[in-house]
């Protein structure tokens, strides 16, 4: 019997480096195309940021500032790891981005299984990640999400398995990269029960006082986090002031706390935001962050255990997405990293899923189709896309609420085992 098992599971292995073998080479080839294409074609398939990162590891390399490029606005160390752009090879970094990002996979496939899931299903899962379209494009175009996206993965993997410390250097340089990760701090940390949260009953109650000190006050496992994440966001952090100064606080952090993008953005906001440009008038921005706050901490409150710990964190990312007042294809990435390891739990047909995957793409095709005569063609069309825009919000909204319903984890089987 043991050998049999022992069988089971090296097939197992064997298929998953498969896949990560094929998506590896996929991703090469991909790589090899694309330099092609921007030596033969007006259309390049390199990402513009890609040429950003490049320029500022090339006045890193000389020693002086990534920010003396104009639209560098990211973690010197960033610029410091693609210093081989310069030195090596210009597609380092796209190699470098596909690496991280059959990494994803690899966690993800790791993640299922710890939740106790078949090996079949976990290559599954794995593959949704692997091949997904998007996913292959925006590596292989030279886009550095998918450092953030292992980041964020491999951090939920190893508080999985109580390696607390680990998880938390991971998640710090997370937020140091690139600060919207910064959300996942309040799931994470209540995730992090000694025993799990029991709902109160008349035969076992906690009072109120007693449930939020259990939930809020630290344990060993949160310390051992806590001060890992300080460390490794920190050093960074100070190490990029102290080389840089203002320069860095501005560019890297600043800029994205007050960013107003008119064009190329889902979000509702850009119609506030471009009224407001046009008749010169100042708008705040901070009045846009409430909603994303109050649904997040309720989603942080709703799944704060460790069992429900990859949907709460799906879930933080797509309404952090869906109501930012900037959204962009790009920022898809941020959730669709997560998917995979909340699926398993979600009781969704084949059928259901396949029309939430459509209501979600056609929000985005019909903002598309608006955007590009607005853009292309030069029709005065903002009013249109803004209803385009508030379409796909609604789309999002049912997506996840739907998404929502169909979920098995620890939290509703609490409810259950009260109910009975």
């Amino acid at each position: 019997m043991v050998q049999q098992s022992n069988s089971r599971f090296a097939v197992g292995k064997v298929k998953l480096y498969h896949h990560l073998f094929l998506a590896g080479l996929i991703r090469a080839v991909l790589i090899a195309f694309g330099e092609w294409q921007d030596q033969h074609f007006h259309v390049k398939y390199t990402d513009v940021d890609y040429h950003v990162f490049t320029d500022g590891a090339s006045y890193v390399a000389n020693g002086r500032s990534p920010f003396l490029r104009d639209t560098y606005r990211y973690s010197p160390l960033l610029a410091v790891l693609l210093v081989p752009n310069i030195l090596l090879h210009p597609s380092f970094g796209k190699a470098l981005f596909s690496v991280a990002d059959v990494l994803v996979g690899y966690y993800l496939h790791h993640i299922v299984r710890t939740a106790r899931f078949s090996e079949r299903k976990a290559v599954l899962c794995t593959c949704l990640w692997l091949y997904n379209p998007i996913t292959l494009a925006v590596s292989t175009r030279g886009n550095a999400d998918s450092l953030l996206s292992v980041l964020v993965v491999f951090a939920l993997f190893a508080i999985l398995k109580n390696r607390d410390t680990v998880a938390g250097l991971a998640y710090g340089l997370s937020v140091h990269l690139k600060m919207y990760t910064a959300v996942y701090a309040l799931p994470f940390y209540l995730a992090l029960q000694t025993r799990p949260l029991s709902g109160s009953t008349k035969g076992d109650s906690e009072t109120l006082r007693s449930y939020l000190s259990r939930l809020l006050l630290p344990n060993r496992r949160k310390m051992l986090f806590v001060s890992a994440c300080a460390a490794s966001c920190l050093v960074p952090s100070l190490g990029s002031y102290l080389a840089y100064g203002t320069e860095y606080v501005q560019e890297a952090f600043l800029y994205h706390v007050t960013r107003k993008d008119v064009r190329h953005n889902f979000s509702p906001l850009f119609y506030s935001l471009y009224l407001a440009e046009e008749e010169g008038m100042p708008m705040s921005t901070a009045a846009a962050f409430l909603p994303q706050l109050l649904l997040m901490a309720m989603v942080s409150f709703k799944y704060g255990q460790l069992n429900d710990l990859p949907f709460a964190l799906f879930c933080e990312t797509f309404v952090l997405v869906g109501f930012n007042k900037v959204v962009t294809s790009q920022y898809f990435l941020w959730y669709l990293c997560l998917l995979p390891a909340a699926l398993p739990k979600l009781n969704l047909s084949l059928r259901n899923g396949v029309l939430l995957l459509f209501m979600w793409l056609g929000g985005q095709a019909l903002w598309l189709a608006e955007a590009y005569y607005l853009e292309f063609a030069g029709k005065p069309l903002f009013l249109h896309v803004w209803v385009a825009s508030l379409i796909f919000l609604v789309a999002n909204t049912f997506v996840l609420c739907y998404m929502m319903t169909c979920y098995s984890g620890a939290t509703q089987k609490t409810k259950k085992a009260k109910n009975k």
